[in-house]
C-alpha cells in the first residue's frame, strides 16, 4: 500500500495537492562547491484552497514571496512524521485561473532558496538586519596586529573577523535568520593559536577600523580551493537547518545515514571527472620579489616554484587521465604574504576593498583581546611571512585525499656540488685587478651614506652586474643560480694602496678610506632584489693593503637569479685631494686593517635544495573512483535519513560479513516518487566491492 503524504502550508493543511504520487526527490553532488543538494523536480498541482492563498498573496504581499512547505508522511503507528521542508516561490508558481489551479514545484529550504540565490550579495560585517530586514547579531571586530616582514609589527592594529564569524553572519545574512551556521574546523575562542581572520585591504593598510564586506561565494570559493573544504546541511534537534562547513575528510568519517546491504543487480563504472590532467594553484592576486613598492623596493619572501603563492600548474603522472582540470586557483581572495606586505609597509591602495585572509594567534600579547598576525619561515632562513599554510605546496597536500595519481615532480631537489664555486679575482697581467675607479676631488652624493664626500664607487648593474670583470671583456664576475634552493655566500677582497692615475705609482700621503662591501641577488632581468652588506674604515695608509670580507649570508634563490660581489669606496680624508685610483689585488698580505697573515679576494657560493617535500605517491584507496549505480526501494524513514543529511556515508554491502561492507557518498539519488518509494543510486566509493 502506498504511503501517505501530507503537505502543510505555512503550517496548516490547506489542500493538498491533486498528484502526491509525482512528489519526488533529488539529491546531486555539486563538485564546484563540495555539497551534495537537495531538489524537488516534479511538478505538483494544488487546487482549491492552495490557490486562493498562493494567489491572494500575490494582490497582498507582491510576488516577492517565499511560502513555506512542511511535507509529512503517515508512520505504521499511525503518527505523522516530518519528511522534508522546503518553499513554494510564488514567482516559480504557474497560476491556470480558468481551473483554479496552480502548478508549482518545491524548493529546499537552506541552500536553493536561502543560499544559492545570494551567496553572490556583499553584506557589510556591521549589518544589523539582513537582505529582507530580519533583525540580526552582527558579529564583534577583534583587533588584528599586522607587520613588516623581517622588521616589527606596528603599534597600530587593524579590524579583524573570524573566518568562523563572518560565515555565521552571512548564513544570517542571506537566510534571514533561518538557517544556522557551524563549522569544528574554523570555530575559535581566545586565547587560540592559528586562527583564521578576513579583513580588507583598506584596513590593513590604514591599520585602523574600516567598513569590511564579504559574500559567501567569493569567502567559501577562495577558502574551498586552498583548505579542500566541503558543504554540509543538516536538521537540528530544535527543528532548524543548519549549514556546516569542514574540510572534506570529515563528511568522510561520519556514522552512517543508511545500510543498504544486500544489494543485487550493482553497476560498477569510474568517475572521469576526477581523473584529472592537471592541477592548477596559487593566487591571480600575487607579487613576485621584485614588485614591491612599485618595484623599488624587494618584497620578503622569494616565490619558488610549488613553495610559493603564484600561479602555477602541474600535471599528473598516470595512464587515465582525461582532459580535466583541477582549478584551485584563487582571484578576489588576497591570501599572499608578498601581496600583504605592499598593502601594509608600501600604502599600495588598489585593493582597498578586496577581502584579506591573514593567519594569526589571538592571543592579547599586544592589547587584551587582540590578535597578530603570525610569521611563517617556510625556507628556514629567518624570515617572517604571512599565511605560510597557503602555499602551493600545503594546498596540495589538502587536496590529496582528491588526486588519483601523484604530481609529476616538477620540483625535485639538486645535488649540491653541482652548485657550488669560488671565483678568484685574477688576471693575466699581474697581481693588480684591472677595474679601478677614481676617487674624485669634487664633492658628490655619496649614495652609500647619502652625504657629500669624496668617493668612488661601481658601475650601474644594469650595465655591469659585478664590480669584477674577468680577462675576457664583457663576461662577469658572477653566479648564475641553475636550481631554485638555499644558497650561502661568501666574499673577501684585497684593496690595494691608493694610486696617482697619472703615473700609476702608490700615493706619498694616507687619504682614508671607507668601504661597504656588499654580495647583490639580480632576477634573471639584472634588476637588483636585494643587498647584504658590511661596512668598515682603514686609514689607506701608502705601503700596505687592506683585507675586507663578509660571510655567511643566505639567499633564497630562483633559477636564473644572479648573484654579484660589489664594493663601494670613499676618501675619508679632509678635502681637498688628488684625484685617485682604487685597486683591488688578487692576493695581498701585510694588511694594515687585520692581523690575518695573507688572503686571496674570493667570492663563493654554496646552494643547498629546498627540504624535501616531495609528495607521496597517492593510495588508489583515498580516491573516490568507483561509482556504483543500481535501483532499490526504500522505506520511509530511510527516506528521512538519507535526506536529513546527505553527506553522510552509506554503508553497501553483506549484512552477514562485517568485512564486506564499505561507506559510499551521494554522487546521485533520484526518488521520482516518494509514495510509491522506488529510487535510483549512483554512490561514490573508493574501494572495488568483493
Amino acid at each position: 500500500m502506498a504511503s501517505e503524504l501530507k503537505f502543510l502550508i505555512d503550517n496548516l493543511d490547506r489542500g493538498q495537492p491533486l498528484n502526491p504520487e509525482d512528489f519526488g526527490i533529488n539529491i546531486n553532488e555539486d563538485d564546484t562547491i563540495g555539497a551534495r543538494v537537495v531538489s524537488f523536480d516534479n511538478e505538483l498541482i494544488f487546487g482549491g484552497d492552495v490557490f486562493s492563498y498562493l494567489y491572494d498573496k500575490l494582490e497582498t504581499s507582491g510576488y516577492c514571496e517565499l511560502v513555506r512547505v512542511s511535507v509529512q508522511y503517515l508512520c505504521s503507528s499511525g503518527t505523522w512524521e516530518r519528511l522534508v521542508d522546503g518553499y513554494i516561490i510564488v514567482t516559480e508558481c504557474n497560476f491556470v485561473l480558468d481551473r483554479c489551479q496552480v502548478k508549482t514545484k518545491l524548493y529546499d529550504e537552506t541552500f536553493s532558496t536561502k543560499i544559492n540565490n545570494n551567496k553572490s550579495i556583499p553584506f557589510s560585517l556591521r549589518l544589523t538586519t539582513s537582505k529582507n530586514g530580519a533583525t540580526i547579531t552582527p558579529p564583534a571586530f577583534q583587533l588584528l596586529y599586522v607587520y613588516n616582514p623581517g622588521v616589527s609589527f606596528y603599534t597600530d592594529p587593524a579590524w579583524g573577523y573570524t573566518v568562523y564569524d563572518v560565515f555565521s553572519h552571512l548564513v544570517a545574512c542571506m537566510s534571514d535568520g533561518l538557517v544556522d551556521f557551524d563549522s569544528n574546523y574554523f570555530a575559535a575562542s581566545y586565547p587560540q593559536n592559528d586562527v583564521l581572520f578576513y579583513t580588507n585591504g583598506q584596513s590593513i593598510r590604514i591599520k585602523a577600523g574600516s567598513e569590511i564586506l564579504a559574500t559567501f561565494e567569493n569567502l567559501y570559493g577562495a577558502l574551498r580551493s586552498k583548505l579542500n573544504l566541503g558543504m554540509g546541511f543538516e536538521r537540528q534537534a530544535n527543528g532548524r537547518p543548519l549549514l556546516r562547513i569542514e574540510q572534506a575528510a570529515y563528511f568522510q568519517q561520519s556514522t552512517a545515514s543508511a545500510n543498504l546491504y544486500d544489494q543485487s543487480d550493482i553497476e560498477m563504472k569510474f568517475d572521469t571527472s576526477r581523473l584529472y590532467q592537471a592541477a592548477e594553484f596559487g593566487n591571480e592576486l600575487y607579487l613576485e620579489v621584485g614588485q614591491c613598492d612599485n618595484g623599488d623596493t624587494p618584497c620578503e619572501f622569494v616565490q619558488t616554484p610549488f613553495r610559493g603563492f603564484r600561479n602555477e600548474t602541474f600535471g599528473f603522472v598516470g595512464q587515465c587521465n582525461t582532459s580535466n582540470i583541477l582549478n584551485l586557483k584563487t582571484s578576489e581572495v588576497i591570501f599572499d604574504t608578498n601581496l600583504i606586505q605592499d598593502i601594509v609597509v608600501f600604502n599600495n591602495t588598489g585593493y582597498e576593498t578586496n577581502g584579506v585572509v591573514i593567519v594569526a594567534n589571538w592571543d592579547g600579547f599586544y592589547t587584551a583581546g587582540s590578535a597578530r598576525a603570525r610569521g611563517y619561515d617556510p625556507y628556514g632562513v629567518g624570515n617572517s611571512i604571512y599565511n605560510g599554510i597557503f602555499t602551493n605546496e600545503y594546498v596540495s597536500t589538502n587536496w590529496l585525499s582528491g588526486y588519483p595519481s601523484s604530481l609529476e615532480s616538477f620540483f625535485q631537489g639538486f645535488n649540491p656540488t653541482t652548485a657550488t664555486g669560488t671565483l678568484r679575482f685574477d688576471n693575466t697581467l699581474g697581481n693588480i685587478i684591472l677595474n679601478m675607479f677614481s676617487v674624485v676631488n669634487a664633492p658628490t652624493l655619496n649614495t652609500l651614506s647619502g652625504v657629500l664626500s669624496h668617493y668612488f664607487i661601481w658601475l650601474d648593474p644594469i650595465v655591469n652586474p659585478s664590480n669584477f670583470t674577468q680577462p675576457v671583456a664583457g663576461a662577469y664576475e658572477y653566479y648564475k643560480v641553475a636550481n631554485p634552493g638555499i644558497y650561502t655566500v661568501n666574499a673577501g677582497l684585497v684593496l690595494g694602496e691608493y694610486l696617482d692615475p697619472t703615473t700609476n705609482t702608490p700615493i706619498t700621503f694616507a687619504a682614508g678610506r671607507g668601504i661597504a662591501l656588499m654580495i647583490k641577488r639580480f632576477d634573471s632581468g639584472l634588476n637588483i632584489l636585494e643587498t647584504r652588506q658590511i661596512g668598515g674604515n682603514d686609514p689607506a695608509a701608502p705601503g700596505q693593503p687592506a683585507w675586507y670580507e663578509i660571510n655567511n649570508e643566505v639567499f633564497v634563490c630562483e633559477a636564473g637569479d644572479y648573484i654579484a660581489i660589489d664594493i663601494g669606496v670613499q676618501a675619508t680624508a679632509t678635502a681637498p685631494l688628488p684625484n685617485v685610483l682604487q685597486p683591488f689585488l688578487r692576493f695581498g698580505s701585510g694588511f694594515q686593517n687585520t692581523t690575518l697573515p695573507s688572503a686571496f679576494s674570493y667570492f663563493s657560493v654554496t646552494g643547498q635544495p629546498f627540504t624535501p617535500q616531495t609528495l607521496e605517491p597517492v593510495d588508489i584507496n583515498d580516491v573516490q573512483a568507483y561509482l556504483y549505480k543500481f535501483k532499490r526501494p526504500l522505506s520511509m524513514a530511510e527516506i528521512n535519513a538519507i535526506t536529513t543529511e546527505t553527506s553522510k556515508p552509506i554503508l553497501l554491502g553483506r549484512k552477514d560479513d562485517a568485512l564486506a561492507v564499505q561507506p559510499t557518498y551521494i554522487k546521485s539519488l533520484q526518488i521520482e516518487s516518494v509514495m510509491r518509494k522506488g529510487a535510483q543510486f549512483e554512490l561514490r566509493s573508493n574501494k572495488l566491492l568483493p
